[in-house]
């Protein structure tokens, strides 16, 4: 089911994990604007994040990947 490249787990099952343990995942603001992507059609977990959001968050961060 979904995208999937064993022997890893598929990118859904990877997808929950990453959420459930404490991951957040930031959709570019300007793109879903762009392709007329409603928060509401987003994955579980995600939510709209802009570019100075972004910034803020990565203030002082030792890992950020965009």
């Amino acid at each position: 089911k979904g995208l999937r490249f064993p022997p890893f787990p598929s990118l859904e099952t990877l997808q929950k994990s990453f959420v459930e343990n404490g991951g957040h995942i930031y959709v570019c603001a300007p793109c879903m604007k762009a392709h007329s992507v409603e928060s509401d059609e987003l994955i579980e977990g995600a939510e709209p994040g802009g570019a100075a959001f972004l910034v803020d968050l990565a203030d002082g961060a030792a890992v950020f990947n965009y």
